[in-house]
């Protein structure tokens, strides 16, 4: 049996079109490794027995820079900014459902905390962030997902909102500049946040959120920046955990135009 050259070209062009579709919405996503993505450091011991909330907080987050309107020691009129707190059944903190459990005693969860000064002012602005060492890619889009929950000491944010976000300090400036934003409010967490849910281990206070965008133009080349940042809110504060960065190749849109028009020459040869 003889085949018509068209119908090759045309079989041809299926299949590419095929697999440029596939690999459009299943490419498998590449982990960006993020240093304490769990916010397990620094290690928090508590003195047994204690019931002492500072015996259960680290004002540090291991490999995570920070900024804010309090100092890196964190402690400006008995308030916290951000750090990790142990997450433990028996300490003074409310114990918190999540991926790994609140019965595990190496869980640690990120915190981001708002509170009222003593002189009645508040805190406006929290940010931590880290720097990959991984460079921006051409065609890639880029995924942050974060489990976010309310704070353990106050239900209510507040008003507060959590940017999770993915960029670069600009080359000229070292401006941060955000390719993907996700914008979490407090309406959007699980609440109430009550001793009935606190009760049941297996409840899984933290929501994922994720942040999406893809590189292009400046951000080219430039070293992938993850950042978390609490704007505003009067009172109460997040609670964070499992950090995850994901990258996935994205088709050159040149490339599903071609196949397009091969595929619509194709239908005109068959009538």
């Amino acid at each position: 049996m003889r085949l018509c050259p068209q119908a090759v070209l045309c079989n041809v062009v299926a299949v590419a079109a095929m697999s440029v579709g596939l690999h459009a919405t299943d490419a498998h996503a590449v982990d960006i490794p993020l240093l304490n993505a769990s916010f397990e450091g620094p290690a928090v011991s508590p003195p047994p027995g204690s019931v002492d909330q500072a015996d259960y907080v680290s004002i540090f987050i291991d490999d995570w820079d920070k900024d804010g309107p309090l100092t890196d020691l964190g402690f400006i009129d008995g308030i916290l900014d951000s750090g990790v707190f142990v997450n433990v059944p028996s300490g003074p903190i409310p114990a918190v459902g999540n991926a790994d459990g609140p019965l595990d005693p190496l869980n640690q969860l990120g915190f981001m905390q708002v509170n009222t000064n003593a002189d009645g002012t508040t805190e406006p602005l929290n940010t931590i962030w880290q720097e990959t060492s991984t460079l921006f890619s051409a065609d890639t889009s880029y995924t942050l997902t974060l489990g976010v929950g309310p704070s353990v000491t106050d239900p209510a944010a507040g008003g507060a909102t959590l940017l999770l976000q993915v960029g670069y300090f600009a080359p000229s400036g070292g401006a941060f500049v955000a390719v993907a934003t996700r914008v979490v409010g407090d309406s959007e967490l699980k609440n109430p946040y009550d001793g009935a849910l606190l009760a049941d281990p297996g409840y899984p206070l933290l929501t994922d959120f994720s942040a999406l965008g893809s590189s292009t133009g400046e951000a080219l080349g430039n070293e992938i920046v993850v950042k978390l940042t609490q704007v505003g809110g009067t009172n109460g504060g997040f609670i964070f955990d499992h950090a995850r960065l994901d990258a996935s190749p994205v088709p050159e849109p040149g490339s599903i135009a071609c196949l397009a028009l091969a595929g619509a020459w194709c239908l005109r040869r068959r009538r």
